[in-house]
């Protein structure tokens, strides 16, 4: 499921060109470790020179932090982030969380091992590894597991239960899972032209990425296009309750008015003792 043939790929390339995104029923992670490798010498200038993107993270680490703190204040946490990236934002992020809580053990893992290169210098060698969200390879060991960016929006729909399942793992009981995902909102479907019917059409955003103001290629001077999973809140509900998560709280985040005006869903999950 998670393959995309080169008709699909050119068919949405094609959508992309004319419309900035375009839709699919598949995801494309043939590409996905090589295009974030490229991209890690630039990830958070690139991230931070766009308005929308400091917007949405802003507003989901305060949303995070603000629940984190009525929940775990006081105690001494294990944190892990899934889908590190360049490890900038998991060093802010574990920073405002010191503030009221006591960190004994930082992990962070990242798919892309340009990534990991470059958050190991943020954060440290000994606390950064790469991993595969899928197979993570720690029991119950984390007091507060993160997964941010969207990072579970970019697996095919076969391993996402599968994933969020190993998410929950990592958790002690009573362990708290923050996670974001792109929300499935109909205004921005009808801005890139959505249409149920025709060819437009599916679960998956498909979208090109530019790196320094230049289009992130393959080996074959083809635009890699990335996919991201659209989520409805009751669709990450049941992946939630399936894998033994219970939401605590949950928030829509909306864009700023210029920009790319998706919408982001955040839960804060607690995992059933």
């Amino acid at each position: 499921m998670g393959i995309i043939i080169n008709k699909e790929l050119n068919r949405l390339r094609t959508i992309i060109e004319r419309n900035r995104v375009a839709f699919t029923d598949v995801a494309n992670i043939q590409q996905l470790q090589v295009g974030y490798d490229v991209r890690a010498d630039n990830y958070s200038k690139e991230s931070q020179s766009r308005p929308d993107k400091v917007h949405q993270t802003t507003s989901i680490d305060r949303f995070f932090l603000e629940e984190l703190r009525g929940l775990i204040s006081g105690k001494t946490i294990a944190y892990l982030d899934a889908g590190c990236a360049d490890g900038r934002r998991t060093k802010r992020f574990s920073n405002e969380l010191g503030d009221f809580c006591q960190i004994d053990r930082l992990c962070a893992v990242d798919y892309s091992r340009g990534m990991v290169a470059k958050a190991q210098g943020i954060l440290g060698h000994s606390n950064v590894a790469w991993g595969n969200i899928t197979d993570l390879p720690f029991q119950a060991e984390f007091n507060v597991v993160t997964c941010m960016y969207g990072v579970i929006g970019h697996l095919p729909e076969d391993l996402i239960q599968q994933a969020i399942n190993n998410l929950s793992q990592t958790l002690v009981d009573g362990g708290i899972l923050c996670i974001d995902v792109l929300g499935r909102d109909q205004k921005f479907l009808k801005q890139y032209r959505y249409n149920e019917v025709n060819s437009n059409h599916g679960k998956y955003v498909a979208y090109f990425v530019k790196v320094g103001g230049s289009p992130l290629m393959n080996g074959k001077d083809q635009r890699i296009v990335y996919t991201m999973r659209m989520f409805t809140p009751g669709e990450i509900k049941i992946y939630a309750k399936n894998a033994g998560l219970r939401p605590v709280v949950d928030k829509e985040i909306y864009p700023v008015e210029r920009g790319v005006d998706e919408m982001e869903y955040a839960l804060v999950l607690k995992k059933e003792c």
